[in-house]
């Protein structure tokens, strides 16, 4: 009710308030006025009742005193019979003082209520209260009125009378006074609406004007409008305060108004700055990327220029070092081969930390050969490990050899500056490379040493940009800082993540975990037939005990480790004895020199004799002991020296040859073919030539295009080396000009560049292959014999030229 109330109009309100009032006034009336009739009607009823059952009881008195029964019977039901005149009673009953009734009256028209009325009264308690009654009970029913009343003579009760008499009355009445009230209240409710509707205009009307003016104001935006006061009541205050209101909201629309315009012209003159700052920043934005290209292009014709002249020293001082040297001379020579090659990882990583940075480093996915990759890149630095005199591990879980995609190049490049770092900072003991998988299943590769060990608090900073574990002046260890940063920022772009554990003068273990997709598994081991061949394994240092001991075990040899050499000696001895044969020992350096006896024994006891050895060098080579190059890797154990060929399973790669590559053909002194080299700068062209001398090969040179344009139309050449970079017409339009005159000769790049992009463009030119600055002496002769046989063979694919 109250909540529809608020959808009416105040005047409707008013009226309905007030006539609700007058409505609840009169039915209280009417319920008090008919509560106090039915009050009324009980009583006088129940009086008539006692009066009337006294005036009985009196006239009952003789019939009850008469010892003839038929006789009193018949009297006291002619006094009964006398009730009919009471249309109010409709039975009486006469009881003796033994309360047997002797006589009675029923109203013939209402049996069936004197019978209910009966059932009522003489049920429960009121039957006992009447028997033993001695005053007068009367008991009120919803419908009835019934009395008990004793009769007495002489004080002393002689019977009883019960009377029951209807209350039907009080209900016509009750009715009546409805209809008096109904009347009543229909022209109340009436008088009260026509006198509600003139009663509650001084308060409506003003309200009714103030909504109005409201709705006005609100629909039309008239904050000038004005309500009208007509009294000086609570309504007039309202109105007061609502022109008050509209007054205040006037004075700040103004100055909103004013506000705003002053808003408006702030923001126009500030979108003119910013757009005057927008086409700066477009502008400034241009002028970095174009900048940021520059930089690009410097540091990619940098390295190149830095390369350059590293051809010249790196290459001259290789031929130097082949030639008669004395010890110191020899020294000094490989010390600048060493520094040299020192500067050019230097130039590798500063180049590659500067593509990252700008972003121009991208991933190229192939299938690489996990197990290949992490033996190649153990035999590229175990060279200088072991001139340090520290042992080089190499570990592989079969469940992670695997052919992956991945971008070899840039793998190879975080397990090189791991296993790099390690070895600088580690003075005695091991660096061990493992290769397994991780509990989610990714390849981890870990890096281990016995190295100082770094602090915790410079733990967090380490793959930082610059920043070193020695940072002092006095440091022992050299270096730029950036090969963790590449490692950390290489494995980021491999979806991967590196951690570190370490403690100081404990060593560190780097970890990379990296998600690669798998291809196939590609772990060599031997056939079925093989397995189990007998191997006694010497080696003192533990951990490559170990190291190597498990790597026999996962190839499917029965491998045994001895550590010391009279342990050794007697173990060989007692197989002698026993008339038995190992087919396999592998020995280290000191096997094959510091003992006769035990290499004699050796190999009266083992059918294969293998020694381990940290440099090979043509004198050290026997008939008897096959020498392998430390560390022993999975291909060396396959390879063609060891295991028949027809005992093995498929090899993942060829196996490596032991001997050495000469870096010159002196052996065949017949000329081979004749080159072509096109290179702007004179010490590449020197080098190349002397690398050449006594070769079998003749080289012609050029040094811009136009010489090397006019060389190809005097002279049919086998190769054509074409350095890309030239001033004037580069090496690439210069290829293209060839191509066009109907060149055929194999055309390889001569580059310091290592970007995917650069060998596209050189291929699209035309070229077959590159050759990259600075490049060694056997990588020249490689691809010099390798095109020796095209003209007898099939030329080699594409893809396989290119990795030169």
């Amino acid at each position: 009710m109250a909540a529809r109330l608020h959808y009416r109009s105040i005047r409707s309100q008013f009226s309905l308030i007030i006539i609700s009032a007058c409505f609840a006034v009169l039915l209280f009336v009417s319920l008090l006025f008919a509560g106090i009739e039915y009050t009324s009607f009980r009583q006088t009823t129940a009086e008539d009742l006692e009066t009337l059952a006294a005036i009985l009881g009196k006239n009952l008195i003789e019939p009850l005193l008469n010892k003839e029964k038929n006789r009193h019977k018949t009297e006291a039901q002619e006094i009964l019979a006398s009730l009919t005149k009471k249309p109010a009673l409709h039975a009486a009953y006469l009881f003796n003082k033994k309360n047997e009734p002797i006589a009675y009256y029923i109203d013939s028209e209402a049996i069936p209520f004197v019978q209910n009325s009966i059932e009522q009264d003489f049920s429960g308690d009121f039957p006992d209260e009447w028997k033993q009654g001695e005053v007068t009970s009367i008991h009120f029913g919803l419908k009835h009125l019934s009395l008990y009343s004793p009769i007495y003579y002489l004080d002393t009760k002689i019977g009883g009378l019960y009377l029951l008499a209807t209350l039907s009355e009080i209900e016509q009445r009750l009715v009546g006074l409805l209809l008096v009230v109904l009347l009543a209240g229909g022209i109340a409710v009436g008088f009260a609406w026509l006198l509600s509707g003139w009663m509650q205009r001084p308060i409506s009307m003003p309200i009714l004007h103030l909504a109005e003016t409201m709705h006005k104001i609100s629909a039309g935006n008239i904050y000038h409008l004005r309500a009208q006061k007509q009294s000086d009541d609570e309504v007039g205050q309202l109105v007061d305060g609502f022109n008050d209101m509209l007054s205040q909201i006037e004075i700040r629309d103004l100055k909103i108004e004013t506000h705003q315009k002053y808003l408006e012209q702030t923001v126009r003159e500030r979108t003119a700055e910013l757009t005057r700052t927008v086409i700066d920043l477009d502008l400034s934005r241009e002028q970095a990327e174009s900048a940021n290209q520059a930089k690009s292009i410097f540091l990619a014709n940098m390295t190149h220029e830095l390369r350059t002249p590293l051809v010249g020293v790196l290459g001259m001082n290789e031929l130097l070092i082949e030639t008669s040297l004395g010890s110191q001379q020899r020294a000094l020579a490989e010390s600048v081969q060493r520094s040299g090659r020192e500067l050019l990882e230097l130039i590798n990583d500063i180049l590659d930390f500067s593509k990252i940075e700008g972003g121009h480093l991208k991933l190229e996915l192939t299938k690489v050969d996990l197990l290949k990759l992490i033996e190649e890149t153990v035999r590229l630095l175990a060279a200088r490990a072991y001139d340090k005199g520290i042992e080089l591990l190499c570990n592989v879980d079969p469940n992670a050899a695997w052919e992956v995609e991945a971008d070899a190049q840039r793998l190879k490049q975080i397990i090189i500056n791991l296993l790099s770092n390690a070895i600088k900072f580690t003075s005695s003991g091991h660096v061990a490379l493992k290769l397994s998988r991780s509990t989610n299943n990714h390849f981890l590769f870990e890096v281990c040493d016995t190295g100082i060990g770094i602090d915790k608090e410079k733990q967090t900073s380490i793959f930082e940009v610059f920043s070193q574990v020695d940072e002092t002046t006095s440091r022992l260890f050299g270096g730029t800082g950036l090969g963790l940063s590449i490692v950390r920022d290489l494995t980021i772009m491999m979806q991967g993540n590196v951690h570190l554990e370490s403690e100081p003068g404990l060593g560190s273990t780097f970890q990379v975990e990296l998600p690669l997709k798998q291809e196939k598994p590609f772990f060599a081991k031997l056939s079925d037939s093989s397995r189990g061949r007998s191997v006694i394994l010497f080696e003192s240092y533990p951990p490559a005990r170990d190291s190597l001991l498990q790597r026999l075990n996962d190839l499917g040899f029965t491998a045994e480790a001895v550590s010391t050499q009279d342990e050794f000696l007697q173990r060989l001895r007692n197989v002698e004895r026993d008339g038995e044969c190992f087919d396999m020992v592998i020995l280290p350096d000191c096997g094959c020199e510091g003992s006769e006896e035990l290499t004699l024994l050796a190999k009266n006891c083992c059918r294969t004799v293998v020694c381990q050895q940290r440099n090979m060098t043509e004198s050290a080579q026997s008939s008897d002991v096959i020498e392998i190059p430390k560390p022993l890797l999975w291909s060396n154990l396959l390879q063609a020296d060891l295991v028949q060929e027809n005992e093995q399973e498929s090899l993942p790669y060829p196996a490596i040859k032991l001997e050495n590559i000469p870096l010159s053909q002196t052996d065949n002194p017949a000329v081979k073919g004749k080159i072509l080299i096109v290179d702007d700068n004179t010490s590449t062209r020197e080098l190349i030539g002397f690398s050449l001398v006594d070769s079998g090969w003749q080289c012609d040179e050029a040094c811009n295009a136009e010489e090397a344009l006019v060389a190809v139309g005097n002279e049919l050449y086998l190769l054509i080396l074409m350095d890309i970079n030239m001033p004037g017409t580069d090496g690439l339009e210069v290829t293209r000009m060839m191509r066009q005159q109907g060149v055929k000769t194999p055309i390889y790049a001569l580059t310091a560049h290592g970007d995917a992009k650069v060998f596209e463009l050189c291929h699209q030119a035309g070229m077959q292959g590159s050759l990259r600055k600075p490049f060694r002496q056997k990588e020249l002769f490689a691809l010099l014999d390798a095109n020796t046989t095209l003209n007898s063979k099939k030329q080699p694919h594409q893809s396989e030229r290119w990795s030169l």
